[in-house]
């Protein structure tokens, strides 16, 4: 997949039993290395929906 440019497009989609894990995880000394290598070549976007957000927020 590639944008309007022709980049690449990548889409990652990672479950998280609760916000609370995701943001401890983000933060965790042991990803900040891999998460520093993954931000300094890229442009990339984080979305987090907690479980049923999308549905409550369209009812």
């Amino acid at each position: 997949m590639t944008d309007e440019d022709g980049m690449p497009v990548r889409m990652v989609i990672i479950e998280f039993p609760t916000m609370a894990a995701l943001k401890e995880r983000y933060a965790s000394p042991d990803y900040g290395p891999g998460r520093d290598i993954r931000l300094r070549p890229a442009t990339s976007t984080l979305i987090a929906l907690e479980a049923g957000s999308a549905a409550e927020s369209a009812g």
